[in-house]
């Protein structure tokens, strides 16, 4: 496969080694590369409802 030890091609990306070891674990389960999403919360308020909001909090700009 590829040349040099974990550490060392951990090294050669600025990351730390156990970084490299789950990237690496993570590509050899599901073969992806990209970074998993984070823990964001869905949004209280989507599609029409934000509409309604945005046109509520503009009709009454002092109370928001």
């Amino acid at each position: 496969m590829g040349k040099g030890s974990q550490a060392d091609i951990a090294s050669s990306y600025r990351v730390d080694l156990r970084t490299f070891q789950r990237g690496l674990s993570r590509f050899n389960e599901t073969g992806q590369t990209a970074p998993r999403s984070r823990g964001h919360r869905q949004a209280l308020y989507s599609g029409k409802q934000l509409k309604a909001l945005a046109q509520l909090v503009g009709k009454h700009p002092g109370n928001a």
